[in-house]
């Protein structure tokens, strides 16, 4: 049941996965830092905001089946000394993964995710993202209701 509830209850568009009860898009455009964050605006989602291992194994598993796409997620920082936070203003708990630098580039302050790897960049570079919302409950109804029926 539980596949059928994933098609269902998440937007119908082939990016889109569900996991328990949020739905992820991974894009297929190339944007920055800021046009990715509107687009998951303009999809009615927010950023990817990693809040569990659980969550971070099953992206982390998903992105690498889009080969070797860098996804960005929802975490940035305002300036090299500054907090890494979530969009939602909320704070990074550091202990969830590491946030890899590649070089001493004081302009590392949005993050990325490829496959099983995590790190910082440049926010103007372009990569694709990773977008979430809340599985929709009427579309999850309407399939219990079909279910019954």
């Amino acid at each position: 049941m539980t596949e059928s509830l994933g098609f269902l209850s998440c937007p119908p568009r082939s990016n889109w996965l569900q996991y328990g009860e949020d739905c992820y898009y991974f894009s297929k455009e190339w944007k920055t830092w800021k046009e990715s964050k509107a687009q998951c605006s303009a999809l009615e989602s927010r950023f990817l905001k990693i809040e569990s291992k659980e969550e971070l194994d099953f992206i982390m598993r998903s992105a690498q089946s889009y080969s070797s796409n860098t996804f960005w997620i929802g975490l940035s920082r305002n300036g090299t000394e500054g907090p890494w936070l979530w969009e939602d203003g909320s704070a990074f708990p550091p202990d969830l993964f590491q946030i890899q630098r590649a070089s001493s580039s004081p302009s590392l302050d949005c993050v990325w995710l490829q496959g099983a790897n995590i790190g910082a960049a440049w926010c103007g570079g372009y990569k694709f993202c990773i977008c979430e919302k809340v599985v929709d409950p009427a579309a999850v109804e309407q399939v219990s209701y079909l279910d019954r029926h």
